[in-house]
């Protein structure tokens, strides 16, 4: 069987809760205020993320019975491959640990995953504001990593 658009965006809905958790999780364990504040701000995005995708999957509820066959049967996988690793690896893994390299080196892999399933997403949106919309999402995440990968989510400086 296979997942519907509508699903699909279920769970891109899900991992960007997670992602919210797992941030707030790591401000709650940060060593400095800086550093709260970065993780926090990283939350906060993960949250607007959710609440974009959150209305993507409203609006393909009209459409609820069409399957995603064809291009989208390896959106399918990677959809189920994200979700899983988020709840395996940032959720139960790192939650409540304080930030250290190995921590920062999930995130990334997690951020690039959603980078690759998202922009599976956008090329299956049909209408252009939405694929803007999960554009715009896309370049946050490349954000995140650039701030993971620089290491500018420190208390120092």
């Amino acid at each position: 069987m296979h997942l519907t658009a509508r699903e699909i965006l279920g769970i891109a809905e899900d991992i960007e809760k997670q992602a919210a958790e797992f941030f707030r999780s790591a401000a709650a364990a940060a060593s400095g205020p800086r550093l709260r504040r970065s993780y926090l701000e990283l939350a906060d995005m993960e949250e607007e993320h959710r609440q974009v995708f959150a209305a993507l999957k409203d609006q393909a509820a009209a459409v609820e019975g069409e399957a995603a066959g064809g291009l989208n049967a390896g959106l399918e996988f990677l959809a189920r491959s994200v979700a899983e690793n988020v709840q395996r690896d940032l959720i139960e893994k790192f939650a409540g640990l304080a930030f250290n390299q190995a921590v920062a080196e999930k995130a990334i892999d997690f951020e690039k995953d959603t980078v690759v399933f998202y922009t599976g997403i956008k090329g299956m949106l049909h209408d252009p504001a939405d694929r803007e919309k999960v554009e715009g999402i896309i370049l946050q995440e490349l954000g995140h990593i650039l701030s993971l990968r620089s290491g500018s989510l420190t208390d120092s400086g």
